[in-house]
């Protein structure tokens, strides 16, 4: 009998150890699926044309870039590639872009 009772408890503790491991990957499959949709991508900002005061300023600055790479070095024309990058980057002094004054240049 003390055999019997000793096979028993065994046979319950493991039900019940089951069931509570079962029960709790159960929960946190359930936490993660919705931590999943609530974490889903924010929509895409939309974007609309440039305004004619837009543009205006636009080819001002444009103008005021190709001059100045002009004069600095040489350069008459900028195709508005990534190939401008390094001419334009070398027109911004270097102690602005890490000067108070220009608190989003550096990020």
């Amino acid at each position: 009998m003390p055999g019997d009772f000793l096979v028993i408890g065994n046979t319950w503790t493991i039900r019940m150890s089951t069931i509570t491991v079962l029960l709790a990957m159960a929960f946190l499959s359930f936490v993660i699926s919705c931590s999943k949709q609530k974490a889903a991508k924010p929509p895409m900002p939309k974007f609309s044309g440039l305004s004619q005061e837009d543009r205006t300023r636009l080819a001002q600055q444009r103008a005021i870039a190709t001059a100045a790479a002009k004069q600095r070095y040489g350069t008459s024309i900028l195709k508005k590639t990534v190939a401008d990058l390094p001419v334009l980057q070398g027109l911004i002094p270097e102690p602005l872009i890490f000067s108070p004054l220009c608190a989003n240049c550096a990020k």
